[in-house]
């Protein structure tokens, strides 16, 4: 995850990352847990830099309960939940959660960016 968002820093010019990691870094995920968190960080940060129009990506890792948290949230255009059909990206991120045991919820306003926050058991 922390190379993708170096990747992605350096990949684009007018997107501003701020990265808050509060997890110690010897967790250890099976491979089906890691890779779905890993896709849902990816296609969050995507669609923040594709569809958001976003100049800020904050991102924060964060461990409480025995739960990892990791929100992705932009100040990009936002959208309004109820009046859309969550696309492709938007429900894998829930599907995606829901087969590991995990959950995803989804916040945005227009003009007030979005927010896409997934907590998952250690």
């Amino acid at each position: 995850i922390l190379s993708f968002i170096e990747k992605a820093k350096s990949a684009t010019e007018n997107v501003e990352f701020i990265l808050k990691n509060d997890v110690n870094q010897d967790i250890k995920f099976t491979s089906l847990i890691g890779v779905n968190v890993f896709r849902v960080v990816q296609e969050a940060i995507n669609n923040s830099i594709k569809y958001a129009d976003a100049s800020k990506i904050k991102i924060n890792i964060s461990e409480k309960n025995n739960q990892i948290s990791i929100v992705i949230k932009d100040n990009g255009k936002g959208f309004d939940l109820n009046s859309i059909t969550l696309g492709n990206g938007l429900s894998n991120i829930e599907k995606r959660m829901s087969e590991i045991g995990g959950k995803a919820f989804i916040n945005s306003q227009e003009k007030n960016g979005t927010e896409i926050k997934i907590v998952i058991n250690k």
